[in-house]
């Protein structure tokens, strides 16, 4: 219902809705510059029996000025702003392809005091990107981890106990998921300044709305038809 009144607002804006719209569209849109890989995507299993869904967050795309722009809508569930850095370090190749894209939060009205935690997670994902110096020791991190304690020397331990409390942040731990997944490219990933450099020439926006209609009290209804 949220998502239906935000694309309503806009009728005329064609809107990519599925998982095939999106396919599609980008794959002839872009052609050449862009790779399946760099595709919005979850990786599920272990290789070589891997499925991968593409596009899984089913938030609609707003295909904007025949093409020449797209604005990624966003809709916030809960006050917690992990699932908003996943979403975004999943579009972030995408976006790197696009000359220009406009990603918009919609907050409902019960969130509006997350408002502001959702703008400084928006500027930290997009607008900053993250020092290589931070990625090294990250990388580091993601891997001890996976390896679990006993394979950590002990002389490792203020460095782990450092790191640990420097990632107990929203957005590394969905970057962290994602490194599960995808390895040590997302990480690289995380590293190039593009997408800030176009925050910063005006190319790409950054939005935050909180929308105008309480939805709340249609909760319950859900599952009930």
């Amino acid at each position: 219902m949220m998502l239906l009144d935000a694309v309503l607002d806009q009728p005329s804006v064609p809107w990519l809705a599925t998982e095939r719209d999106k396919w599609d569209h980008f794959m002839r849109a872009l052609g050449t510059s862009l790779t399946i890989e760099w595709l919005p995507q979850l990786r599920f299993g272990t290789p070589p029996h891997v499925t991968v869904r593409y596009f899984p967050d089913r938030q609609p795309i707003g295909v904007v000025e025949a093409g020449e722009a797209y604005t990624f809508l966003c809709l916030a569930t809960k006050p917690s702003t992990v699932d908003l850095h996943a979403f975004l370090q999943r579009h972030a190749d995408l976006l790197r392809t696009i000359r220009r894209w406009t990603v918009r939060v919609l907050l409902p009205p019960h969130l509006f005091k997350a408002r502001e935690a959702y703008l400084s997670a928006l500027h930290l994902e997009l607008g900053r990107r993250l020092a290589p110096a931070m990625a090294d020791v990250f990388r580091w991190w993601c891997r001890a981890r996976k390896a679990g304690g006993q394979a950590r020397p002990a002389a490792d331990a203020e460095r782990w106990a450092r790191a640990s409390r420097a990632f107990s942040s929203p957005r590394y731990r969905a970057l962290n998921h994602s490194w599960c997944m995808l390895g040590d490219y997302v990480i690289d990933s995380a590293v190039s300044p593009i997408l800030a450099d176009a925050i910063e020439r005006g190319t790409a926006r950054i939005e935050c709305e909180v929308l105008a209609h309480p939805y709340l009290h249609l909760s319950t209804l859900v599952g009930t038809a």
